[in-house]
């Protein structure tokens, strides 16, 4: 089940760690999914100077103390940037620690 209210939130999280303030947006989310029952997620972010977009897929999310997101499986649709992206999961033991804020509070909670 795909809740709009839980994808509207969590896009302002996802933009706000995707735009460079001091140099205007570098990175454009053009669509966001979430299945909250499955815990997947899918993005299409439009970074700058490409002409296609870049989709993440998500599968098996989760949530632990201190905003902290636990992601089981991670793909992209380029293969360098899915490497990276396993990588830096692997170097950090599958977790992302979200910024200490209400907003990534909020969402740790209805996600």
């Amino acid at each position: 089940m795909s809740l709009l209210f839980n994808n509207i939130i969590a896009r302002k999280l996802l933009e706000k760690f995707l735009v460079d303030g001091s140099n205007g947006a570098v990175v454009k989310l053009s669509e966001l999914h979430i299945n909250t029952m499955n815990k997947e997620a899918s993005l299409a972010l439009l970074l700058q100077g490409e002409t296609e977009p870049l989709t993440v897929k998500i599968a098996g999310y989760s949530f632990g103390e201190g905003n902290v997101l636990f992601i089981r499986e991670i793909s992209a649709s380029k293969p360098w940037v899915e490497t990276i992206l396993k990588s830096l999961l692997s170097a950090s033991e599958n977790r992302i620690n979200l910024p200490d804020s209400p907003l990534s509070a909020v969402v740790s909670k209805l996600l």
